[in-house]
């Protein structure tokens, strides 16, 4: 690779002799130039339309929450951040025209910040700089240019020690944690590993203690710029701290096969290079990319589709394009060794069935014709996709009648009712139900009990028809278990269309108040008797699951377990589904397993429950179970 760059040397020594002004000349001038031109080839691309279904509903929601300035951590708990809306941002308030521009920024930074690098450290070899930064932005997802952002920064200021490349870190991680906390905790251990290496070598804490303050303050700085007040802040870190620690027990699908030798042998093949270079910026970053690796595989196996499991492949990708950047004389071996991990990488996700089959291609200049050039027509297309789609999530008239102009939320997630009805939304604390645990249960429940809580409940029935499983093969019922007894006990139906059910509020009163009717020491694969009471009467049983310290190891290094439910019925039938132990010590539904709310909370008959786990030896087998139960007082239909 020391083929020197001719036809860029043939085109500097012509623009030197046309007597250039000397701001033209400036490399600072000449990258930003240049950047802007390969902005276009790499311009991200926006999809602002409203989609139905779960994913669809929830960028809705955190676009609508920006867009009404809902204060998140005061009353409000979202696993993303304020700015999220950057992320996917709807036709909602002028959250695209400030997403755009913002988003621009960021990918100039980034290409900046690479090329600027290559210019200093290896300025032969632009043309190929220009090819791996347009490639470079093409196949990485958004969720990493922040952390590429942050390493870039922080190898442009160990190589010439500009503390503007600093700040310009601390932003952009402040920025990051604001828009999904995963995306924060990619940079934020970027930032903190190259401040412990400078401890370690100069004995002094300046950069920890830099970091440190500079990101806090510029968390501050914004949420104070969004929401005009920093008293939600400390609750909306505190909410972050408590659902990050669930997240991947919720989050994961069912176990995938994973190839665990070819996966060890491309990380080791992307570790094996630093034994045959020299350049001590590579090691720098091979050492501050560890901590961020291992950040890349948490995410990407906490669930494991396609997108997921694609973080820590481009990750990789991303570290390695950098590294090329940085070398003038990489070795061939240390090359294929490095191209030799993103194949073994992929093949992993291949064999497990999680690869990332769509096609990448250069996209940029169609995305800069829509949103830079036609960006008013773009918008108005968009417009029309959002009408037609929303059509599906008309209610009938006479539910839009009942309903006029007083709060409605919806359940279990589909949102979207709101936009296609012009509601007035008044939505609960939690809308994520498949990351909960006792504390975040508790507030959706307190506020269902007061008088925040919102007039009318739209329940959707039509995805997936009548079967009450929300997402994963998890029961519905057992997602929240405070806020459902405290939803039957407060809300009566109305109305039911077969598409979608209304709820009205009440004084409450429906449900008997909920007490412990015994007790059970129960063992991991065994069925175990339920306990029955009148046709009125709903058991629940609470669990306490206790992991052994295999289990405490494997969570906290990979991921949790999955855990099961099933039902035997009265019928004879097996019903299975999944469930989180989080939940579990607040009570899982068991009898009657109800399947149609519309027809009360009635449903067959439950004889006998079993848990089980998929894996051996990580809880304690026998554990124990409160039996409770609560009846219905009044007719709720």
């Amino acid at each position: 690779m020391n083929m020197p760059n001719t036809i860029f040397h043939r085109i500097a020594d012509r623009l030197k002799k046309t007597g250039l002004p000397s701001f033209a000349r400036n490399e600072y001038f000449q990258t930003a130039i240049l950047s802007l031109a390969v902005l276009i080839f790499c311009f991200p691309g926006f999809y602002p339309g409203i989609s139905l279904g779960l994913d669809g509903s929830y960028v809705y929601a955190f676009n609508y929450f920006f867009a009404r300035h809902i204060q998140l951590g005061a009353g409000h708990i979202f696993t993303y951040g304020p700015l999220v809306f950057m992320y996917a941002p709807n036709l909602v308030g002028h959250n695209l025209a400030i997403a755009i521009p913002a988003v621009c920024m960021l990918y100039l930074f980034f290409i900046y910040g690479f090329l600027l690098l290559g210019t200093r450290l290896n300025p032969l070899y632009r043309i190929l700089h220009i090819l791996l930064i347009t490639g470079l932005c093409n196949i990485v997802c958004f969720d990493l240019i922040f952390p590429g952002c942050a390493l870039i920064a922080v190898l442009n200021y160990h190589n010439r020690k500009n503390r503007l490349w600093l700040i310009a870190a601390s932003f952009i991680t402040a920025v990051a944690f604001l828009v999904k906390s995963s995306y924060g905790a990619f940079c934020i251990t970027a930032l903190m590993s190259y401040a412990v290496f400078m401890l370690y070598s100069t004995r002094r804490p300046r950069l920890l203690i830099f970091f440190a303050s500079a990101v806090s303050f510029f968390i501050a700085a914004i949420w104070l710029v969004i929401y005009h007040s920093l008293s939600s802040l400390p609750s909306y870190l505190y909410t972050c701290i408590i659902q990050v620690r669930e997240y991947s027990g919720s989050l994961q699908l069912e176990d995938a096969v994973n190839h665990w030798g070819i996966f060890s042998a491309g990380i080791i093949l992307f570790f094996l290079p630093l034994l045959f270079v020299r350049n001590s910026l590579t090691r720098l970053l091979y050492l501050i990319s560890i901590i961020p690796l291992y950040v890349s595989f948490k995410y990407s196996f906490s669930r494991e589709d396609q997108w997921h499991e694609a973080i820590i492949l481009h990750y990789i990708i991303m570290t390695i394009a950098i590294t090329l950047v940085i070398e003038s004389d990489i070795s061939r071996l240390a090359l294929i060794m490095q191209l030799s991990s993103v194949a073994f990488i992929y093949l992993n996700m291949i064999l497990a069935g999680s690869s990332d089959t769509y096609l990448k291609g250069i996209t940029g200049i169609g995305n800069f014709n829509s949103w830079a050039i036609h960006y008013r027509s773009s918008v108005n297309r968009y417009r029309r996709e959002d009408s037609a789609n929303l059509q599906n999530r008309i209610l009938n008239e006479g539910q839009r009648k009942i309903i006029g102009n007083a709060g409605v939320d919806c359940y279990p997630f589909e949102y979207t009712y709101i936009p296609a009805n012009g509601l007035n939304w008044d939505p609960r604390p939690n809308l994520q139900l498949y990351i909960s645990d006792r504390w975040i249960d508790s507030v959706n429940a307190s506020f269902l009990n007061s008088d925040r809580a919102p007039r009318y409940y739209i329940w959707m029935q039509e995805e997936p028809p009548l079967n009450n499983y929300y997402c994963d093969n998890r029961y519905l019922l057992n997602e929240d278990p405070q806020s459902t007894y405290t939803f039957f006990d407060r809300y009566r139906l109305i109305t039911c269309d077969g598409k979608t059910a209304l709820f009205g509020h009440t004084a409450g009163g429906l449900l008997s108040p909920e007490k412990n009717t015994g007790y059970t020491t129960a063992q991991i694969n065994d069925w175990v008797t339920v306990p029955h009471g009148d046709s009125s009467t709903i058991v629940r049983a609470r669990l306490r699951l206790k992991n052994t310290f295999k289990g405490i190891l494997r969570k906290f290094l990979y991921r949790d377990q999955l855990y099961f439910i099933d039902y035997r019925l009265s019928t004879g039938t097996v019903k299975t589904y999944r469930f989180i132990p989080a939940n579990a010590a607040s009570g899982l539904w068991i009898s009657p397993l109800v399947i149609d709310v519309t027809k009360g909370l009635k449903g067959d008959m439950v004889q006998a429950v079993r848990m089980r786990v998929s894996r051996k030896g990580c809880i304690e087998p026998r554990f124990q179970m409160t039996w409770t139960s609560f009846n219905a007082l009044t007719r709720q239909y």
